[in-house]
C-alpha cells in the first residue's frame, strides 16, 4: 500500500497504515522507526522528502499530515505527534474530550 522511490533503504520497521505513507526516492529509515498514521482516512497521511535519514526509535504519530522535505536527517529516537489533547472543561476528564490534530 505505500509508495516508495527509487533505492529506499528501509530497517524493521513499523507501518500502521501504509496506504497514507509516501516516502521519496534515496531515503534511509533504520531499525525501529514507526510510522503510524491514526486519522481519517485520505485526510491523513506521511510524506517523506528525497535523500531523507531518519534515526533508528523514532516515531511519527499523526491524525492529520506530517510533511518531511528533502534532504533531511532526523536523530534517532526522535518522537512527532501532531495531536493535542483537550482539556477545555475541567469536570471531564481529559481523556473524554476531542483531540485536536494540526499538521506538521
Amino acid at each position: 500500500g505505500s509508495r516508495f522511490g527509487k533505492k529506499v533503504v528501509i530497517g524493521n520497521i513499523f507501518v500502521q497504515t501504509p496506504e497514507q505513507v509516501v516516502i521519496g526516492d534515496h531515503c534511509f529509515l533504520e531499525d525501529q522507526v514507526r510510522l503510524r498514521v491514526g486519522g481519517p482516512w485520505k485526510l491523513s497521511s506521511i510524506t517523506i522528502g528525497d535523500n531523507t535519514f531518519i534515526g533508528h526509535s523514532t516515531q511519527i504519530n499523526v491524525g492529520s499530515k506530517f510533511v518531511i522535505g528533502k534532504n533531511c536527517m532526523i536523530a534517532p529516537g526522535c518522537v512527532f505527534s501532531d495531536a493535542q489533547h483537550g482539556f477545555d472543561d475541567l469536570h471531564i476528564p481529559m481523556k473524554y474530550q476531542p483531540c485536536n490534530y494540526y499538521p506538521i
